[in-house]
């Protein structure tokens, strides 16, 4: 299970009109690594844990995500994900909040 420091949900639209969701995870690193992200395969279920939401995705990867943590942590992985959206205006949208909560 990964558990992120911050992350964020994007809606994609695929080739066909189909939209769904995935999460981008960030981790902030420390002095001996570097920043760190990760986008799972798609959102088949968010489960409330208590002060978590659990992401399953379609690769059966987990993400134990703190519902107070959404956003982007690091600028590495900021750069990152605008250069992602910006590759990919007409398909993939930054959703303002979890839509999950």
């Amino acid at each position: 299970m990964y558990t992120p420091d911050k992350y964020v949900i994007l809606e994609i639209t695929d080739k066909d009109g189909k939209t769904f969701n995935k999460v981008f995870a960030t981790w902030m690193g420390s002095y001996l690594s570097g920043e760190e992200w990760r986008m799972n395969s798609g959102i088949v279920k968010a489960k409330d844990a208590g002060d978590r939401r659990i992401f399953h995705g379609e690769s059966g990867s987990r993400y134990s995500c703190h519902k107070d943590s959404y956003g982007v942590a690091g600028l590495y992985n900021l750069a990152t994900l605008q250069g992602y959206l910006g590759r990919n205006p007409d398909s993939i949208k930054l959703l303002d909040s979890d839509p999950y909560d």
